[in-house]
Protein backbone atom coordinates (compact mmCIF):
# COMPACT_ATOMS: atom_id res chain seq x y z
CA UNK A 1 0.00 0.00 0.00
CA UNK A 2 1.53 3.31 -1.07
CA UNK A 3 1.06 6.87 0.07
CA UNK A 4 1.98 10.32 -1.17
CA UNK A 5 2.32 13.18 1.32
CA UNK A 6 3.86 16.54 0.45
CA UNK A 7 4.08 19.81 2.37
CA UNK A 8 4.54 23.23 0.81
CA UNK A 9 3.46 26.84 1.12
CA UNK A 10 0.13 27.74 -0.48
CA UNK A 11 1.05 30.41 -3.00
CA UNK A 12 -1.16 30.31 -6.06
CA UNK A 13 -4.76 31.51 -6.15
CA UNK A 14 -5.85 27.96 -6.97
CA UNK A 15 -4.04 26.55 -3.91
CA UNK A 16 -5.40 29.28 -1.63
CA UNK A 17 -8.96 28.72 -2.87
CA UNK A 18 -8.52 24.97 -2.29
CA UNK A 19 -7.16 25.68 1.17
CA UNK A 20 -10.18 27.82 2.07
CA UNK A 21 -12.53 25.07 0.82
CA UNK A 22 -10.67 22.59 3.05
CA UNK A 23 -10.75 24.89 6.09
CA UNK A 24 -14.51 25.39 5.70
CA UNK A 25 -15.07 21.63 6.09
CA UNK A 26 -14.10 21.88 9.79
CA UNK A 27 -15.49 25.12 11.31
CA UNK A 28 -15.35 23.76 14.90
CA UNK A 29 -18.20 26.01 15.99
CA UNK A 30 -16.39 29.36 15.92
CA UNK A 31 -18.80 32.27 15.43
CA UNK A 32 -18.56 33.93 12.01
CA UNK A 33 -15.97 31.34 10.96
CA UNK A 34 -17.10 31.30 7.33
CA UNK A 35 -16.86 35.10 7.14
CA UNK A 36 -13.32 34.93 8.52
CA UNK A 37 -12.22 32.12 6.22
CA UNK A 38 -13.74 33.44 3.01
CA UNK A 39 -13.58 37.18 3.63
CA UNK A 40 -10.49 37.75 5.76
CA UNK A 41 -8.16 34.77 5.53
CA UNK A 42 -8.51 34.25 1.78
CA UNK A 43 -7.77 37.90 0.98
CA UNK A 44 -4.88 38.13 3.43
CA UNK A 45 -3.37 34.92 2.03
CA UNK A 46 -3.67 36.27 -1.52
CA UNK A 47 -1.98 39.54 -0.50
CA UNK A 48 0.74 37.81 1.51
CA UNK A 49 -0.37 39.10 4.93
CA UNK A 50 -0.86 35.51 6.10
CA UNK A 51 1.17 32.44 5.27
CA UNK A 52 -0.06 28.88 4.93
CA UNK A 53 1.67 25.55 5.03
CA UNK A 54 -0.44 22.95 3.29
CA UNK A 55 -0.24 19.14 3.36
CA UNK A 56 -1.21 17.31 0.20
CA UNK A 57 -1.94 13.67 -0.51
CA UNK A 58 -2.45 12.64 -4.12
CA UNK A 59 -3.00 16.33 -5.06
CA UNK A 60 -5.73 16.75 -2.43
CA UNK A 61 -5.32 19.10 0.54
CA UNK A 62 -5.34 17.07 3.75
CA UNK A 63 -3.92 19.53 6.27
CA UNK A 64 -2.99 23.16 6.87
CA UNK A 65 -1.48 25.69 9.24
CA UNK A 66 -2.24 29.38 8.67
CA UNK A 67 -0.06 31.99 10.41
CA UNK A 68 0.65 35.71 10.40
CA UNK A 69 2.53 38.44 12.21
CA UNK A 70 0.66 39.05 15.45
CA UNK A 71 -1.28 42.30 15.11
CA UNK A 72 -0.60 43.64 18.62
CA UNK A 73 2.35 41.65 20.01
CA UNK A 74 5.35 42.98 18.12
CA UNK A 75 7.93 40.34 17.38
CA UNK A 76 5.49 37.41 17.56
CA UNK A 77 3.90 35.18 14.95
CA UNK A 78 0.35 33.98 15.52
CA UNK A 79 -0.93 30.63 14.35
CA UNK A 80 -4.50 31.33 13.27
CA UNK A 81 -5.73 27.96 12.05
CA UNK A 82 -4.58 24.35 11.88
CA UNK A 83 -6.52 21.43 10.48
CA UNK A 84 -5.82 17.85 9.39
CA UNK A 85 -8.27 15.59 7.60
CA UNK A 86 -9.89 13.34 10.25
CA UNK A 87 -8.65 10.13 8.58
CA UNK A 88 -5.04 11.36 8.81
CA UNK A 89 -4.96 12.80 12.31
CA UNK A 90 -2.36 11.56 14.79
CA UNK A 91 0.31 11.12 12.09
CA UNK A 92 2.30 14.18 13.22
CA UNK A 93 1.29 16.41 10.31
CA UNK A 94 0.39 19.30 12.62
CA UNK A 95 3.60 19.21 14.70
CA UNK A 96 5.58 19.29 11.46
CA UNK A 97 3.58 22.24 10.09
CA UNK A 98 3.89 24.09 13.42
CA UNK A 99 7.67 23.54 13.41
CA UNK A 100 7.84 24.90 9.87
CA UNK A 101 5.82 27.99 10.87
CA UNK A 102 8.13 28.42 13.87
CA UNK A 103 11.19 28.15 11.58
CA UNK A 104 9.71 30.77 9.26
CA UNK A 105 9.00 33.00 12.25
CA UNK A 106 12.57 32.67 13.51
CA UNK A 107 13.96 33.36 10.03
CA UNK A 108 12.00 36.63 10.05
CA UNK A 109 13.55 37.60 13.40
CA UNK A 110 10.50 36.96 15.56
CA UNK A 111 10.97 36.09 19.23
CA UNK A 112 8.04 33.69 19.59
CA UNK A 113 4.80 32.19 18.41
CA UNK A 114 1.35 32.44 19.99
CA UNK A 115 -1.87 30.56 19.39
CA UNK A 116 -5.10 29.77 21.20
CA UNK A 117 -7.69 27.06 21.61
CA UNK A 118 -10.88 26.51 23.54
CA UNK A 119 -10.53 25.53 27.16
CA UNK A 120 -12.68 22.43 26.60
CA UNK A 121 -10.25 21.03 23.98
CA UNK A 122 -8.00 19.00 26.25
CA UNK A 123 -6.61 17.16 23.23
CA UNK A 124 -5.45 20.41 21.61
CA UNK A 125 -4.04 21.75 24.87
CA UNK A 126 -2.08 18.50 25.35
CA UNK A 127 -0.82 18.75 21.77
CA UNK A 128 0.35 22.35 22.27
CA UNK A 129 2.15 21.43 25.49
CA UNK A 130 3.77 18.48 23.69
CA UNK A 131 5.02 20.97 21.06
CA UNK A 132 6.58 23.15 23.77
CA UNK A 133 3.90 25.82 24.12
CA UNK A 134 3.03 27.22 27.54
CA UNK A 135 -0.31 28.58 28.71
CA UNK A 136 -0.06 32.34 29.27
CA UNK A 137 -3.68 33.54 29.56
CA UNK A 138 -7.36 32.64 29.54
CA UNK A 139 -10.13 34.82 28.11
CA UNK A 140 -13.19 34.75 25.86
CA UNK A 141 -11.64 35.78 22.52
CA UNK A 142 -14.32 35.11 19.93
CA UNK A 143 -17.55 36.53 21.33
CA UNK A 144 -18.89 33.07 22.02
CA UNK A 145 -18.73 33.12 25.82
CA UNK A 146 -16.43 30.13 25.79
CA UNK A 147 -13.14 30.43 27.61
CA UNK A 148 -10.13 30.30 25.29
CA UNK A 149 -6.59 29.47 26.36
CA UNK A 150 -3.68 31.45 24.91
CA UNK A 151 -0.37 29.65 24.47
CA UNK A 152 3.10 30.95 23.60
CA UNK A 153 6.45 29.48 22.64
CA UNK A 154 9.71 31.48 22.56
Amino acid sequence: MGFDFRFRYAESKKEIDGLIDFVLLQPLGYPHFEDWAVGVAREELLYGNKGAIVAFSDEQIVGNTIFQDHKSLKGFTEIKNARVHPSLQRRFFTPFMFRQAEAESKKEGKVGVVCDCRSDRNDVMSFLKYCGYEEIARASLYDNYVEDVVFAKR
